[in-house]
């Protein structure tokens, strides 16, 4: 039987960096935001790997984090690995609508034409 409510939001950030301020409490500077509709029921960790190469203008996705609603990001920031992850994700979106997801982007490797030799 489906939820009434399935659709939850996944607010992507990505491009920024985290730091540490002067009080001790880390935030999240610079990057942009994209913002995705999704059924936590249907998504997998591949699923969340692709949105987030949407999001950046590489192609590679060296990591991914989501923050658990209410906590800081000094204590309620995870690591999003493998499908397990994904589904406490999808727990924290059902209970709160939103969750908020940052993508760290990976140097892209260089896409080089193939030469031709001299004969």
């Amino acid at each position: 039987m489906r939820k009434a409510f399935g659709i939850v939001t996944l607010k992507f950030w990505h491009g920024g960096v985290f730091k540490f301020v002067g009080n001790g409490e880390m935030v999240y500077q610079g990057g942009k935001g994209a913002t995705k509709q999704v059924d936590p029921d249907l998504l997998c960790y591949f699923d969340l790997l692709e949105m987030g190469k949407e999001c950046g203008e590489v192609k590679v996705v060296e990591g991914l984090y989501y923050l658990i609603p209410g906590l800081s990001l000094s204590n309620g920031l995870r690591r999003i690995v493998n499908d397990s992850d994904v589904v406490e994700l999808g727990g924290y979106a059902d209970k709160f609508r939103t969750v908020e997801v940052y993508v760290f982007h990976g140097v892209e490797s260089l896409e080089l034409e193939p030469t031709e030799l001299p004969e």
